[in-house]
């Protein structure tokens, strides 16, 4: 009974009929949140919607029932031959030709065979973000520590005893995920023989050194340990920097290689097939457009047209059945008049032999349906969805939610300004839109075919200014100048998708991050009253608490920047909001210790460097030492000797090889130090950061 009433007392229980169940958990406790703590870590540093498998990718690109069977045949032999000559195969071909869809159909045949090899797979793309060279690696380990029991355990205990690990260099993050376990005898057990790592679109990885890097780590791993059971596919198009170093007569006989040509004979065929196949389906989808007596659409003639256009460029023909299949439209036959027209037209230039001239001839046409007065609302939308305002043509991370609020487009408004865009844009339903959500072009060739166009409008948009701009009125709307306040809630939405305060404080944070570095250029554009508010907003911010407010969380305005944060740090100091500091005026009387101290690594790196402090622990040690300061968000009043902690750290700062930056920010009870290590340029991010609450008045 005790187990059912424990220290219970006074009571009796009548004719009872119990059954006392109990889990027993076997094994350690301490192993399993170590397991936890260890997957978190290495989530937080994938790129997320890389997997074959991931909702991000859905519908993901795929092989036509059929088509590509010749190279998906010569993949099949070598990665099941135990006795390979190469661990490496490098597939190249130019856009468009379907890379990507071999490479998805290899994972999905792999994934759903019995006796699989597939043990992780990345899939960069430009477009959609998944482009980040350092969390390459801790994608694949999170992979592989998913699916291989022996490898996950010297995975958790590398982590639990070094979590700094995801943070080192990708040469460290390859040493200690992928050479040292899979070299080490005995070190994994019942591995099978062959695990297949494939990563797709290589060359839309960020950087060209990055992707030089990547090639040479593995290359040079399989030259060293060949008995190891990693083999690698590894597809991108063959760009310059690429076929360089797979020439590398260091490892050049540690791989072999196919490429995808765009007009062999096999890729013909194979297109003229997806075409045959689609034009099938689309007569059966829409029968009543078609009289009964009509023996073949469209006519062998047309079709040929198309296929001779395609070239074997499957983005040609895919771009073409989406056209064709516009529910805008709503009428196959018209459009397949169009695209014969384009095909015409192109020809008649003389370029009938460059598919990818009719592709942006296409793209061309598809743009041309757009109403001459919805036009510019939708390349303003193209605009801020695709590229970036610092640098033009490179694409940006801005949601479509910031993208039409920023614009104030209404619902109807973004809707009516794409309608004709639905055969080259994942255009997000109305019900799905969140915050998370951006705008995604099916092949990265629309984007560039847009930068061209925005480039040689007559009337060019400038991404820049735009952003600056939509950013100035955001901000403005949500300062008040009589009172000196800043209130999201001020902020004007042209669509509310999903809860108001949540897009506001994402509107408001998208705008500050934006505009804050060009601080001096948004304040000087005119002589408007509209600059004297933007500046009293950049002084009237409180440096020394959550920019938005306790109940928001600790999103102080100079931590949630990034690497942006020394442009807007020199910019608050060219406007007199902030003003070099030396510590050895510093007031340990005047720094407020009930209000949130924020002592942050800016990255996972901790490694000794001659900037760095040594007073820092990792961020979840245990036991808490109360004769230190630890990372995190916190008051110092909750430590009594927090002046004597806070002279410990200022002794080590003075004591650095390299100096450190030391701003005193703000104006009065709303000021701040702020201490970082100098990261040497502005495309670094320091190691270590402090914003000390700091009254001046």
């Amino acid at each position: 009974m005790l187990g059912f009433f424990p220290n219970a007392q006074h009571f009796s229980v009548v004719n009872p009929t119990m059954i006392e169940n109990r889990i027993h958990i076997l094994g350690s406790s301490s192993r399993f949140a170590e397991e936890i703590a260890a997957f978190g870590l290495l989530a937080e540093h994938t790129i997320p919607g890389a997997d074959f498998d991931s909702y991000e990718r859905d519908p993901p690109p795929q092989c036509h029932p059929g088509t590509r069977l010749d190279i998906l045949e010569r993949i099949h032999p070598w990665s099941h031959d135990i006795e390979r000559q190469h661990r490496i195969l490098w597939l190249h071909g130019p856009a468009g030709v379907g890379k990507s869809a071999i490479m998805q159909t290899l994972a999905e045949g792999q994934s759903e065979s019995l006796d699989t090899i597939l043990g992780a797979t990345v899939f960069f793309s430009r477009p959609n973000k998944r482009d980040d060279p350092r969390r390459m690696f801790t994608t694949i380990t999170y992979q592989l520590a998913v699916r291989f029991p022996s490898y996950r355990k010297y995975v958790v205990d590398a982590l639990t005893n070094d979590p700094k690990i995801v943070g080192k260099s990708m040469a460290e993050q390859f040493r200690w995920f992928i050479m040292r376990p899979f070299t080490v005898v005995d070190l994994l057990e019942e591995l099978p023989q062959t695990v297949l790592i494939i990563i797709d679109g290589l060359d839309e990885c960020k950087g060209e050194e990055a992707q030089r890097e990547i090639v040479l780590l593995i290359s040079r791993f399989a030259l060293k340990h060949p008995n190891t059971p990693l083999i690698w596919t590894i597809a991108s198009r063959p760009e310059p920097h690429l076929w360089s170093v797979f020439s590398d007569s260091q490892i050049q006989n540690c791989h072999w290689e196919i490429n995808v040509p765009v007009d062999s004979n096999q890729s013909t065929a194979d297109v003229e097939r997806f075409l045959r196949e689609k034009f099938q389906e689309i007569r059966l989808r829409y029968s009543s457009f078609f009289p009964a007596t009509l023996r073949q659409w469209p006519t062998e003639a047309g079709f040929l047209i198309i296929a001779k256009a395609a070239s074997g460029l499957f983005i040609f023909a895919s771009v073409v059945i989406r056209f064709i299949t516009d529910e805008s439209y709503g009428n196959p036959v018209s459009q397949l008049r169009k695209v014969l027209t384009v095909i015409e037209t192109t020809r008649s230039q003389g370029l009938e032999s460059s598919p990818l001239k009719t592709l942006d001839n296409m793209y061309a046409e598809i743009i041309s349906a757009i109403p001459l007065d919805v036009l510019p609302c939708t390349m303003r939308l193209l605009a801020l969805s695709f590229y970036s305002p610092l640098e033009f043509g490179v694409y940006r991370k801005h949601a479509f939610g910031i993208v039409f609020n920023w614009l104030e487009l209404s619902q109807a408004d973004v809707y009516g300004a794409l309608r004709k865009l639905h055969s080259v844009l994942e255009i997000p339903p109305s019900e799905k839109m969140t915050s998370a959500r951006r705008l995604r072009a099916f092949h990265a060739s629309f984007p560039d075919y847009v930068a061209l166009h925005l480039a040689r409008s007559h009337n060019a948009i400038d991404p820049w200014q735009e952003v600056l701009r939509s950013s100035k009125r955001v901000l403005l709307e949500s300062y008040n100048p009589l009172d000196s306040t800043i209130e999201v809630s001020r902020i004007e939405l042209s669509w509310v998708y999903e809860n108001e305060r949540d897009i506001q404080e994402f509107l408001f944070w998208t705008s500050l991050i934006s505009l804050a570095p060009h601080a001096v250029e948004t304040t000087s554009w005119d002589n408007g009253s509209s600059n004297l508010q933007l500046r009293s907003l950049f002084e009237n911010i409180d440096y020394a608490t959550s920019f938005l407010g306790p109940e928001d969380g600790p999103q102080h305005v100079l931590c949630y920047m990034g690497t942006e944060r020394y442009e807007f740090l020199s910019a608050l100091e060219t406007l007199g909001i902030a003003k070099r500091f030396d510590l050895q005026s510093l007031d340990l009387n005047r720094i407020q210790p009930s209000r949130n101290t924020w002592i942050l690594p800016t990255t996972s790196t901790f490694e000794q460097t001659p900037g760095s402090v040594p007073l820092f622990l990792r961020w979840d040690s245990l036991p808490r030492d109360p004769e230190l300061l630890y990372w995190e968000v916190n008051s110092l009043s909750e430590n009594p000797n927090w002046k004597d902690l806070v002279r410990g750290h200022i002794a080590a700062i003075n004591a650095l090889e390299v100096p450190a930056s030391i701003y005193l920010v703000g104006r009065g009870d709303r000021s701040a130090i702020v201490m970082h290590e100098n990261p040497g340029s502005l495309d670094a991010d320091s190691r270590w950061f402090y914003v000390l609450p700091y009254d001046q008045s």
